[in-house]
């Protein structure tokens, strides 16, 4: 199993009433310039902190608006471009960049410069966003879905294509265009795509690229998995190289020296990350955006996401979160049987996982961290 340091640098600071039904995006008010300064400088210092003991990657994600979501990455290539900077080993995955929000050959051509920075260390990561973000930008939510497909398809011709040429599309139009830099890597870095539908599947599978699902639980990630082998077979297609190993979710973990310090110690941090932190990004209201997402694609995501005991999307009770597969809690024994059920129950081969989360102080992310390297790890690594 491979490990990558998921990191949401959001802002730990939100009361629970800054967030809710309606309240996206969540006011700038909340920012206090100085303490930003220095959570920044500390997350960073965690990613050091991985690339140190010898974890396989970093990644983190673009959002807008939410605040306690992400709140320092409105452009994950510039993270990136820090991160490539200040480690030396860690595979540094954009998962990822929210394309219709952007023009595309920006995207192609920072990518490629950062995989330089980066000596080919890059992963790319593909995604459309929430659909308030859609909003505040001022582009039609219900068009979101074909902007993507075009806007990374004009990515992958950028990237391979030799010499200028056009494109036609009908959201971006490109004249006598080639890219400088080309990526170091051939015929351009790895692609993660965030997939959990049989829409996203369909269109991951036929671009040739991994898949990373949303924060599911293990149920919902073997399904995806399996109906990923399923479509591969009835399309004539087969999956990309290595699909299996690169087959990715995200989870919170907090490693500590017993049960009942990891559960007391990620109890609040825990709360905060699924009702403040991502309540922060308003799902229950902005998934119900007419035209974001298919039918079916709606009815995939409210399945594998809600919550059984509280009905929110992404708002899982700790214990409930254990159970499904979304949080890995407890001692180095414990959690090594909590990630060896991730990869049993969920086919996850890599975890995105999150060792600081929502409110959780960043001493204690690093103890976290420090403890899952050297006692956990080692005992999956190869599993």
């Amino acid at each position: 199993m491979k490990v990558f340091n998921m990191a949401l640098f959001g802002w730990p600071h939100l009361p629970r009433e800054a967030v809710g039904p309606g309240k996206y995006p969540v006011s700038n008010t909340y920012f206090d310039r100085e303490v930003g300064q220095e959570l920044l400088q500390k997350d960073l210092e965690l990613i050091e902190l991985t690339d140190e003991l010898g974890l396989d990657g970093f990644n983190t994600q673009e959002h807008h608006g939410a605040g306690g979501f992400c709140a320092f990455v409105p452009s994950t290539e510039i993270i990136a471009a820090a991160v490539s900077q200040r480690t030396k080993n860690l595979k540094i995955a954009l998962t990822g960049s929210c394309i219709p929000l952007h023009h595309p050959l920006a995207i192609a051509e920072q990518v490629a410069q950062l995989d330089h920075l980066s000596g080919g260390r890059i992963i790319w990561g593909a995604l459309r966003g929430a659909a308030g973000e859609y909003i505040s930008y001022n582009i039609n939510p219900a068009e979101s879905q074909e902007r993507f497909r075009e806007g990374f398809d004009l990515i992958i011709k950028a990237w391979t294509h030799e010499g200028p040429f056009d494109f036609d599309g009908k959201y971006y139009r490109v004249r006598n265009y080639n890219i400088w830099p080309r990526p170091l890597q051939r015929p351009h870095p790895p692609i993660w795509m965030a997939a959990n539908s049989h829409d996203s599947l369909d269109f991951a599978i036929k671009r040739n690229a991994y898949v990373a699902t949303p924060f599911v639980g293990c149920e919902r990630t073997r399904e995806t998995w399996t109906l990923a082998h399923q479509m591969s077979d009835d399309l004539g297609i087969p999956l990309v190289e290595d699909f299996d190993d690169w087959f990715a979710s995200v989870c919170v973990v907090y490693v500590a020296n017993s049960e009942e310090q990891a559960h007391e110690e990620a109890q609040e941090a825990l709360d905060y990350h699924f009702f403040t932190a991502v309540g922060s990004i308003d799902l229950d209201t902005t998934a119900l955006v007419p035209g974001h997402m298919s039918v079916k694609g709606l009815q995939s995501w409210l399945r594998g996401s809600t919550s059984k005991e509280t009905g929110k999307i992404i708002g899982f009770p700790v214990a409930e979160a254990i159970e499904n597969g979304t949080a890995i809690v407890g001692t180095p024994e414990t959690c090594v049987k909590l990630a060896k059920r991730q990869k049993e129950n969920g086919k996850r081969n890599v975890l995105l996982a999150m060792f600081q989360f929502g409110n959780l102080p960043q001493d204690k992310a690093a103890a976290n961290l420090r403890l899952f390297a050297s006692k956990v790890y080692p005992e999956i690594r190869d599993y």
